[in-house]
């Protein structure tokens, strides 16, 4: 159950007395949400013995249900934190999947929402137009509403794979597909059980608060996070106040003197190298004959050759003799 395990998670109960759903058959888009009520769209609707519809269908209904925990009960105070609320529902109906569909899913999921990023964000910044930021200073409305102002006058990439990310992706929709990717890697960087310490202890402070229960996430988590991992200014930076998905282009090969893996990278679409590249960690996941092993990459110019050392013994395999009823090999 969708509510059961956003309550176990979260450790908060359920927010509102209620909660509705209705199906509409003209409705803009997948999903519209309010307090206590979500508007679907009757594609969602399907017969009991359809299980390809199971997971898209569930997907949608468990998006509707975190967004009454994260943007119907819990706020930010300005425009420019929407992005938190947006990620947070994501984020939120992504452990959902986790748990109910299985981790393969939900790392499908997590890469077509990449790849989302990736084509609209990455093509934009390679033909040289900038789209809005995720959050800035200067925002007087909702960031996806400027997202499909953008969109009047900017055509929209085909991306493949849209079933897994949303029925009709738009702009607007983009918004929220990146605010989740951004989350997913800042949940990473921090480690799932202290973000989710972090968040749940800030969820608790603001429902227990007088006031409104207002979410100050760029106050008490990431301040908190910032005190551990002070590269994560940059990070906000480069993801949350800048437009744009770095595009790159990846190659390696073992070097058997020295037992290492050797990779190089280059940035593609890079128009300013001051300002445009791609800064930061980036993490190599080798798998090897007796495991996974992940090893973290500093990505600091638009050029980079690194090397991961390689833990595993290349063997030769011996072939194996049996020995015959005769007593021969």
């Amino acid at each position: 159950d969708i509510f059961e395990f956003y309550e176990d998670y979260l450790g908060l109960p359920y927010p509102h007395e209620n909660f509705k759903l209705a199906f509409l058959e003209e409705l803009p888009g997948t999903l519209v949400v309010g307090a206590t009520v979500a508007f679907c769209s009757d594609a969602l609707l399907h017969d009991a013995c359809v299980a390809d519809q199971v997971q898209p269908a569930a997907c949608e209904l468990a998006l509707a249900v975190a967004t009454q925990w994260f943007g119907a009960f819990i706020d930010v105070p300005t425009w420019s934190e929407v992005w938190t609320l947006e990620g947070l529902a994501r984020l939120l109906r992504h452990e959902f999947v986790r748990a109910a569909f299985g981790i393969a899913a939900a790392k499908l999921a997590l890469y077509s929402s990449m790849q989302v990023v990736r084509v609209v964000e990455g093509g934009n910044a390679l033909a040289g137009v900038v789209m809005p930021p995720l959050s800035h200073p200067t925002f007087e409305s909702h960031p996806a509403a400027l997202m499909e102002d953008f969109g009047a006058v900017n055509a929209l990439p085909v991306v493949a794979g849209l079933s897994l990310v949303s029925h009709a992706l738009s702009y607007g929709s983009v918004f929220g597909v990146k605010a989740f990717v951004v989350m997913h890697m800042l949940q990473t960087r921090a480690g799932p059980e202290k973000f989710k310490r972090l968040l749940v202890g800030t969820c608790r402070r603001a429902l227990d608060s007088d006031l409104a229960t207002i979410l100050d996430f760029e106050g008490e988590i990431f301040a908190r996070l910032c005190k551990k991992d002070s590269s994560l200014r940059e990070f906000a930076e480069m993801w949350v106040s800048r437009a744009g998905s770095p595009t790159l282009l990846c190659g390696f090969w073992f070097n058997r003197k020295q037992h290492m893996a050797e990779v190089a990278i280059r940035q593609e679409g890079v128009r300013d190298w001051n300002s445009d590249k791609f800064t930061g960690p980036l993490i190599l996941r080798i798998h090897e004959y007796d495991g996974l092993y992940d090893h973290v990459l500093h990505i600091d110019d638009v050029y980079n050759v690194c090397s991961a050392p390689v833990n595993s013994k290349n063997r030769k395999a011996r072939a194996k003799t049996v020995k015959l009823e005769n007593g021969e090999y």
